[in-house]
């Protein structure tokens, strides 16, 4: 699914790369910004602009990605 691959890559900034990247379709940012409970503006931003896609992609990375990993390491104490 498209979180766990969003889940697998190795650091937030390989994620935002993936999230901006072709690999990543503006349905499915759009679907994942739904999921993250970001504002209406940004599930409906014009992702024809790159800057647009980047900073969405930067959202969704503060929004999904870091949490998931902090409760990750904090459940079965990894270290950062």
């Amino acid at each position: 699914t498209l979180l766990a691959q969003l889940f697998a890559t190795a650091s937030p900034a390989v994620a935002k790369k993936f999230l901006a990247s072709k690999a990543c379709s503006r349905k499915q940012r759009k679907s994942l910004a739904r999921l993250a409970g970001l504002e209406r503006a940004w599930v409906q931003c014009d992702q024809a602009i790159a800057a647009n896609v980047a900073d969405l992609a930067d959202e969704l990375v503060s929004e999904l990605y870091e949490p998931f990993w902090f409760y990750r390491s904090s459940l079965f104490c990894e270290a950062s």
